[in-house]
C-alpha cells in the first residue's frame, strides 16, 4: 500500500501544492530555531506545535499533488491527519507553558493528547472519521470527506480552543507587568488568527469550494510569535 507513495507517476505539477509545502518548511525552521535557543518548556512546546503544523501542511501538499485518489487518501489518513490531531493539544500545551501552569494542568494536557490519538486511531481503522472509499476533487486537488466522528473531533477541537483562550484571557486580565501583559495579548491575538484555519474543515464536511487557506493564518501566527522572540525576548 505505502509503496504507491514512492511512484512518481502518481503525482503531477500542481501550483496549489507548493506554497503549502514552502510554508510547512518555514514553520518547521522557526520551530527548530526556537528550540535551539534553549530547551525550556516554552521553547519545547512551541517546537511541538511547529512540528505538528508542519506535518499537516507538508503531507497535505502531497494530497494535492496526487493523481490517484487512493494515494491521496493514504497520505491524508495516515500522515496528514496525524498532524491535524496534534495541533490543538500542542497549542494548548504552548499556551499553558507560556503561563507557567504545566505542572498544575499536567493531567489535562496528557488527556488532550490521548483523546487526539484516539481520533487518529478511529480515522485509520474505521470509516467514522474519514471516509476511506471516496474523496472529493476540488480545483486545488483532492480533499478528504469527513464523517460523523470528525464532527465530534471538531467539537473536541473547539472545546480545547475555548479552554486555551480562557486561560490566556484571565492571565491578561490579571497581569500587572506591562511587558508581560503585552506578550500575553500578542499571543492571544496570534492564536485567534490561527484558529481561522479551522475553516479548512468546511470542504471536508460539505461539497464547498472554499480554498483551504489555513496555511496562511498559521504562517502569520508563527511569524507573530517569532516577532515576540526578537522584540520582547519572550523565550529567554
Amino acid at each position: 500500500m505505502f509503496s504507491q507513495l514512492f511512484n512518481i507517476s502518481n503525482y503531477y505539477f500542481n501550483p496549489y501544492a507548493y506554497p503549502v509545502m514552502l510554508v510547512s518548511i518555514f514553520i518547521l525552521s522557526v520551530g527548530i530555531f526556537v528550540l535551539r535557543q534553549n530547551r525550556k518548556a516554552i521553547n519545547t512546546s512551541f517546537f511541538f506545535l511547529c512540528l505538528s503544523t508542519s506535518i499537516w501542511l507538508f503531507t497535505i501538499s502531497f494530497v494535492y499533488l496526487s493523481r490517484n485518489p487512493d494515494v491521496a487518501l493514504i497520505w491524508y489518513r495516515y500522515f496528514t491527519f496525524f498532524g491535524v490531531v496534534n495541533i490543538m493539544p500542542s497549542l494548548i500545551l504552548f499556551a499553558t507553558a507560556w503561563l507557567g501552569e504545566i505542572k498544575r494542568k499536567k493531567i489535562i494536557l496528557i488527556s488532550n493528547y490521548l483523546f487526539s490519538f484516539i481520533f487518529y486511531g478511529l480515522a485509520i481503522f474505521t470509516d467514522k472519521v474519514i471516509v476511506p472509499y471516496d474523496i472529493r476533487r476540488y480545483f486545488w486537488g483532492f480533499y478528504p470527506i469527513y464523517g460523523i466522528g470528525a464532527a465530534i473531533f471538531l467539537l473536541f477541537y473547539s472545546i480545547q480552543f475555548i479552554i486555551g483562550i480562557r486561560g490566556l484571557y484571565l492571565a491578561y486580565k490579571y497581569e500587572t507587568i506591562p511587558i508581560k501583559r503585552t506578550q500575553i495579548g500578542m499571543i492571544t491575538v496570534a492564536i485567534l488568527i490561527a484558529f481561522t484555519a479551522s475553516l479548512d474543515f468546511l470542504p471536508k464536511f460539505f461539497y464547498f469550494e472554499l480554498y483551504p487557506y489555513g496555511y496562511i493564518p498559521m504562517m502569520i501566527y508563527i511569524s507573530l510569535v517569532a516577532y515576540s522572540i526578537v522584540r520582547y525576548k519572550a523565550f529567554d
